[in-house]
């Protein structure tokens, strides 16, 4: 695992650490997720490790570096990666490379741009003033050149170039850029037009009449008009409350932060909805088809989602306690950080599912988080919590197990195949189910 030299200030130094080495396997820049192992809280010195996973080939790459305190605590300043001090774990050669490459990918006629090009040379010109203004804390007032680095490589940058290492280049520089993304803001409604134009008309309406014609159609016998239909709809918000919303259809409606509580969405079809940190507690989502959800931060106590057709999405820390899987079919989704507490998956079926760092471990003595029949296939299973849980008669696949951990209640009858104990989980150490058991607080399997 690479140590990076030098101390972590923010999450968004991090970010853009990693962004500064391509993906070896595709030379992709972007990551799809950064997980730091073991979180970020805690000592206020540590080292911890990384897994950046890139977004075109989902390539994993580790790096290890030292962080300060609880940088989920840290927040910077636009175009800051920290304090006022300058940056340890990137050189400010590195920063001058970024900006090499960076700066000519930003287009100066902002105003004639279409939004995607608008909002991709957005972003470009963020990185390039934020390398600017962390160029400049290495030259602290009254300095007027600032040093690359030590290595060959940053030397020979100096020599062939002095002028971008002086004070009085930077500072022209960031008064250039930094009058392109004042142009940028006042542009910026022009964009925000056109995107609203660009945007499909809803079709339905999350009122009360709809959801009282729904009500009528599912009593006639689901014959006729009436049933709830919506599509490109935003009820951000909303206070849907308790309602009977079962075969109803949604495409791509926006529900952050909505209340839909005790509601029962049973056989529905949700279509690359976002109900991030939306209040679902007690919903019923039993034989529902549901097609790349966001479900990130949702409140789903108590939810059922028996028999239900889970494919793609994501269910990042999520809070699913005492939440029922019972025969359903799960792939492809994360459940990344998710809280599982007392969940039952009895006879469910896990496939190609990330759960790194999810807690699966009993919240509460009662009742019995149970696994019975249930088949986990492909599942990153790495850095999970399995203590108190119930494993009788589960089946583990291919899954990824490094950094796994707790003492699960029972596990008669288990079955662990071809388990990956690596840490990057690229199946150079594939051991078997005593190896997992031994992870697992040093049980042993009674079959």
């Amino acid at each position: 695992m690479p140590v990076v030299p030098g101390t972590l200030r923010s999450l968004a130094e991090l970010e853009l650490l990693v962004s500064l080495s391509p993906c070896p396997a595709c030379g992709n820049r972007d990551t799809r997720a950064l997980q730091p192992h073991g979180g970020l809280a805690g000592r206020p010195r540590r080292t911890i490790g990384v897994t950046a996973t890139c977004a075109r080939c989902a390539t994993e790459r580790l790096l290890e570096v030292e962080a300060e305190g609880d940088l989920t605590a840290v927040r910077v300043e636009r175009f800051h990666l920290g304090g006022a001090a300058p940056a340890t774990t990137i050189t400010p050669a590195q920063f001058m490379a970024e900006l090499d490459r960076v700066a000519p990918t930003v287009v100066s006629e902002v105003e004639q741009l279409e939004p995607v090009a608008w909002r991709k040379s957005g972003a470009q010109l963020d990185r390039v003033i934020t390398c600017l203004v962390e160029l400049l804390k290495f030259a602290p007032a009254g300095v007027d050149r600032i040093e690359p680095g030590a290595d060959a490589a940053a030397q020979a940058d100096l020599a062939a170039r002095p002028e971008r290492y002086q004070r009085a280049w930077i500072e022209a520089e960031l008064t250039r850029y930094l009058e392109l993304d004042r142009r940028r803001q006042a542009d910026a409604p022009r964009v925000w037009a056109l995107e609203e134009t660009a945007r499909p008309a809803p079709r339905g309406e999350l009122t009360s009449a709809a959801l009282q014609r729904h009500r009528d159609w599912l009593h006639g016998e689901r014959k006729g008009p009436g049933r709830l239909d919506l599509a490109d709809l935003d009820a951000t918000g909303a206070k849907v409350g308790t309602h009977e919303l079962t075969w109803a259809r949604l495409e791509r409606v926006t529900l952050v932060r909505a209340d839909l509580s005790f509601s029962t969405l049973e056989h529905a079809e949700l279509l690359e909805c976002d109900l991030s940190s939306a209040n679902l507690g007690r919903c019923g989502f039993g034989h529902a088809h549901i097609v790349r959800g966001t479900f990130d931060r949702a409140a789903l106590g108590l939810a059922r989602f028996h028999d239900a057709e889970v494919t793609g999405g994501s269910f990042d820390a999520a809070l699913l306690d005492r939440t029922s899987w019972n025969g359903a079919r799960v792939t492809r989704v994360a459940f990344r950080q998710a809280e599982f507490g007392n969940a039952a998956f009895d006879g469910a079926h896990f496939v190609d599912c990330d759960l790194r760092g999810a807690s699966l471990a009993l919240s509460t003595p009662q009742p019995m988080g149970t696994t019975a029949g249930a088949v986990f296939e492909r599942c990153d299973l790495r850095d999970t919590s399995w203590d108190g849980r119930d494993l009788t008669g589960a089946r583990f696949i291919d899954c990824r197990w490094h950094g796994a951990h707790g003492r699960p209640g029972r596990v008669d009858g288990i079955e662990i195949i071809r388990p990956d104990l690596s840490a990057r989980g690229d199946g150079r150490s594939i051991g078997g189910m005593s190896d997992v058991l031994g992870l697992l607080g040093g049980i042993l399997a009674r079959a």
